[in-house]
């Protein structure tokens, strides 16, 4: 009942800018960079709203992103050294030891890889929310502006469609995120922590659990929106192909690689790329990669650390502390996956309203 009376107050206010909409429709571009949390800001201070070429302004937010990698990897490493430092001292304490000792050896290295990758995982939960937050404020300025430009064109009918849907349903999203998947991805890290301290397959079981839920409620959600927006109207032809771009990055969040994702993230741009005519629309592209690009890298930069590093301590660690290792990289799997369906939403939702417009 929300969402429906969303989509229809959407429908009578944009229909109604339908007479307005070409007069302040330069104003309203300039306000969007305004909008922009600081960091993008600075990102973006070269690139106009009104003049945004696709080209340069992805040669510029790309640039940004790979001159933060080195910090991303200096952080991974350190961790690294951290969980392999807590591993080799574990072996060395658990062969000189008593045999009884042995297992409060090993729930010692338990207890303090877990503390080590439960305060990473928090710090990067943290970047994630707000990552969310911003774009999801950011679509509430940008969104309007391309159902301007649609309404004067003649499309009101379409703008209020795209608006409506992307409203409701980042609204949905946000909601699901921050009160559903975020809360679970730490139960899914207390189920991992406790398995690896007490053993068992009960809570082994929990986590995957946990797991195959939030991942499958991101893609639900990711493919209603798509089917609704492609039902509507509101999505078609060349913007088809889109939709197949956003199902292959969804589904990939299942099990993500750094370079998959930005492989496929950039996919889905270039499928859209033949009809990114209008600038305020090629300018939301770039200042909503700029805020997802940068936290993609670092949590991919986690997830491969944890992976490796696992894959290292196999050889000298008991299989309780890898398995706990292992599954922590599943927390950063969800969590790009909280953040790549929410960008993919607006991906979606903006070159969308630019085919409108073309």
């Amino acid at each position: 009942m929300k969402i429906f009376k969303i989509m229809l107050c959407a429908f009578f206010a944009l229909t109604f800018c339908t007479v307005t909409a070409g007069a302040d429709l330069e104003k309203q571009a300039g306000q969007l960079k305004n909008a922009l949390p600081n960091e993008t800001r600075h990102i973006m201070q070269e690139i106009e709203p009104t003049g945004a070429d696709l080209q340069s302004g992805l040669k510029t937010v790309v640039q940004d992103a790979a001159e933060n990698i080195g910090n991303h990897i200096k952080s991974g490493a350190k961790t690294a050294v951290l969980l392999l430092a807590v591993v080799i001292l574990g072996g060395v304490g658990g062969s000189i030891s008593p045999e009884g000792n042995t297992a409060a050896v090993n729930l010692a290295v338990v207890l303090s890889a877990a503390l080590i990758s439960v305060s990473e995982t928090g710090s990067m939960i943290a970047t994630a929310t707000d990552t969310i937050e911003n774009m999801t404020d950011f679509s509430r300025i940008m969104l309007p502006v391309l159902g301007s430009s649609a309404a004067a064109a003649g499309k009101p009918a379409s703008a209020a469609v795209l608006y409506a849907a992307t409203m409701a349903f980042s609204q949905l999203l946000m909601t699901v995120i921050k009160n559903y998947a975020l809360p679970l991805t730490y139960a899914y890290i207390a189920c991992c922590v406790a398995n690896a301290a007490i053993g068992g397959k009960v809570l082994g079981r929990m986590a995957k659990l946990i797991k195959q839920a939030i991942t499958i409620s991101l893609t639900v959600l990711i493919f209603i929106y798509i089917g609704y927006l492609s039902i509507s109207g509101a999505v078609s032809g060349s913007a088809d192909a889109v939709s197949v771009k956003a199902a292959k990055l969804t589904i990939s969040t299942l099990v993500p690689v750094l370079g998959g994702i930005i492989s496929d993230a950039a996919e889905t741009v270039v499928a859209g790329a033949g009809i990114l005519k209008n600038s305020v629309g090629v300018f939301g592209l770039l200042a909503v990669l700029a805020m997802c690009l940068g936290p993609f890298i670092g949590l991919g930069i986690k997830y491969l650390v944890y992976k490796l590093t696992a894959a290292i301590c196999g050889a000298v660690a008991d299989d309780r502390v890898v398995a706990l290792i292992d599954s922590i990289s599943g927390a950063f799997a969800m969590i790009i996956g909280m953040v790549g369906a929410t960008a993919l939403m607006l991906f979606v939702s903006i070159i969308s309203g630019i085919r409108m417009v073309a």
